[in-house]
């Protein structure tokens, strides 16, 4: 792919124009950027659940507590992100690989999502960034219940735990990614005129 770039001049403003090889590019450029955000939004779940663990053993085991709403926070983050990843691999898809058959890679990952076979890392994909959060999420429920004593602040706190932990829950199957792949196809296909 060449790569240029044209500039019109259009009254006294400059408008430029980027070539669509340049445009895919950027494209994808972002897509994997989303995708880095989303290994270090793993990784500062992770960093700060083992901060918290580790000052919760203390005086301050009310922190265990604290730990669902925020890796809920994460998830949704995390959520997001994926999302976005979702939107950009079907806009490639649809306006290049469409047209250029030498373009296609999110074709090949779209047609493995899709494919109805079970296999093992399908099923770690699908349940095994879920259970992350999850696992993290009881942890800190289950070790602040055990260490606190039972006070109004206490309750309050396991209340917006369980109500956390079932938000995770929900946020991974609304966002599960065959309906979030065919909410982007409906989108896209309105957007996109070939």
């Amino acid at each position: 792919m060449s790569k240029s770039i044209t500039v019109v001049e259009e009254s006294s403003e400059s408008i430029l124009l980027i070539s669509p090889e340049k445009e895919y590019d950027s494209i994808r450029e972002e897509s994997l950027k989303l995708m880095e955000f989303q290994h270090k939004t793993l990784t500062i779940q992770l960093t700060i659940v083992g901060v918290f663990f580790g000052f919760g053993f203390g005086k301050d085991a009310i922190l265990f507590l604290v730990v669902p709403p925020f890796v809920l926070l994460l998830s949704i983050i995390y959520q997001n992100y994926k999302y976005k990843r979702f939107r950009i691999a079907a806009f490639i898809r649809n306006k290049y690989e469409f047209k250029d058959s030498s373009l296609s890679w999110e074709t090949y990952i779209h047609h493995q999502s899709m494919d109805k076979k079970i296999n093992i890392t399908k099923i770690f994909l699908k349940f095994g960034i879920m259970g992350l959060f999850l696992i993290t999420s009881f942890l800190g429920l289950v070790i602040g219940i055990i260490n606190n004593e039972n006070s109004p602040n206490v309750i309050v706190l396991v209340i917006v735990d369980i109500i956390s932990i079932v938000c995770i829950v929900l946020i991974f199957s609304i966002f599960n990614t065959k309906q979030m792949r065919r909410n982007i196809e409906i989108y896209n296909s309105k957007q996109i005129v070939r």
